[in-house]
């Protein structure tokens, strides 16, 4: 094996990807940078935890707001009273 051809492959590679590295990749980089700038980072939202969540269902049937009502264990469309009977 020849060292002096594979030195030479090697610092070739590294200068052409030093200078692909330094005129394209730097730039677009830096320039996204600005463009972002200008513009705020959108918030996001706070994660809501199981007992928020199961809080405000509780809170919403109390309030008689049957939009939000759990499908689970009734039929579709049912309302369940206080004692867990349909209403007549």
């Amino acid at each position: 094996m020849r060292i002096g051809l594979f030195l030479n492959a090697l610092v070739t590679f590294l200068i052409i990807a030093a200078t692909v590295y330094f005129i394209v990749v730097l730039p677009i980089a830096k320039a996204n940078e600005l463009r972002r700038r200008g513009h705020p980072k959108p918030e996001a939202e706070p994660a809501i935890s199981d007992e928020t969540r199961l809080l405000t269902e509780i809170r919403d049937l109390l309030a008689g707001d049957t939009r939000r009502l759990p499908s689970q264990g009734t039929a579709a469309g049912a309302v369940l009273t206080v004692d867990g009977e349909q209403p007549s």
